[in-house]
């Protein structure tokens, strides 16, 4: 068995850390301009990085996009899996990990950003292929995070796991439409209330989701 040697260790460390700068520079980037409207030579001066260094790690700004929603959303359920964690029922940590989806979506462009490179996908056969790999990515994600914060309690259920990622994915598409369309932050905000009124009746807790400080925050808050 050949073993790595010493100078391999550190130049694949290296490479790593480099390709985390990178997708740390381009997350800001297209969260500032847009996709449309940042450029590979913008990320690698943002991330201090020569462009052809750049690209030996991410082919083309579709790739490094795709790459960029991965790491955010895989972030974001390893949070929403820690704070729920202690909470008593699987429904209840569900809710949880809504909650704290759709306070980044308010706090962040992701929304308006989707839309935006959906829309350039339906001209481009290239970029459509990301982003069908893309959304495949995100609604496996979105399962596995709601499966393990609904423990045992998914078979109770009003709904099954697959038709409410289904129905979570449809309507977080058409708020992204909404926002890139320039529609009323609140209304916007209102949307998102409700859908998570509509998270809590399928995770079977009923009544018993007004709870202070959410939904009233949902209601007034804006997207940016």
């Amino acid at each position: 068995m050949a073993f790595p040697q010493p100078s391999e260790v550190v130049g694949e460390r290296q490479g790593e850390e480099t390709a985390s700068r990178v997708l740390d520079a381009a997350e800001a980037c297209f969260r500032r301009a847009g996709y449309a409207g940042t450029s590979m030579r913008e990320i690698a001066a943002a991330a201090g990085v020569s462009k052809s260094l750049l690209h030996h790690h991410f082919e083309s700004k579709e790739h490094l996009f795709i790459a960029v929603q991965m790491q955010v959303y895989e972030r974001l359920a390893e949070r929403a899996t820690r704070a729920a964690s202690t909470l008593g029922s699987g429904g209840a940590r569900g809710l949880q990990g809504l909650d704290l989806l759709f306070a980044a979506l308010r706090e962040t462009n992701d929304l308006s950003l989707h839309a935006e490179v959906l829309a350039r996908a339906v001209g481009s056969a290239h970029l459509r292929t990301h982003m069908v790999r893309l959304r495949t990515h995100l609604k496996g994600l979105l399962r596995e995070t709601l499966t393990r914060l609904l423990g045992s309690d998914q078979q109770a259920l009003a709904i099954d796991i697959d038709t409410t990622c289904e129905v979570l994915w449809a309507a977080l598409s058409g708020l992204a439409l909404q926002a890139a369309l320039g529609e009323d932050p609140a209304r916007v905000a209102q949307a998102l209330g409700g859908l998570r009124r509509i998270g809590a009746l399928a995770f079977g807790l009923g009544a018993g989701l007004e709870s202070p400080g959410r939904e009233g925050g949902a209601a007034r808050g804006g997207m940016r």
